[in-house]
């Protein structure tokens, strides 16, 4: 078979496509956890911080 033969090129793009599907699914894999690991403690420490501020707003009057 010739690297010309449409079933060969079929073949060459399948499994490309697959390959891209794999990477897809793992970018979207690290993005979770990097939200779950990282973004979620911000979040928390951010709610902290605004409860610390209000309170000794409170405190200050």
């Amino acid at each position: 078979m010739s690297e010309r033969d449409p079933f060969r090129q079929g073949e060459v793009l399948f499994q490309m496509a697959e390959v891209h599907r794999q990477i897809q699914i793992q970018l979207e894999e690290m993005l979770k956890s990097f939200h779950n690991e990282l973004l979620t403690e911000l979040e928390k420490k951010v709610e902290l911080d605004a409860r610390y501020l209000n309170v000794s707003l409170v405190i200050d009057i």
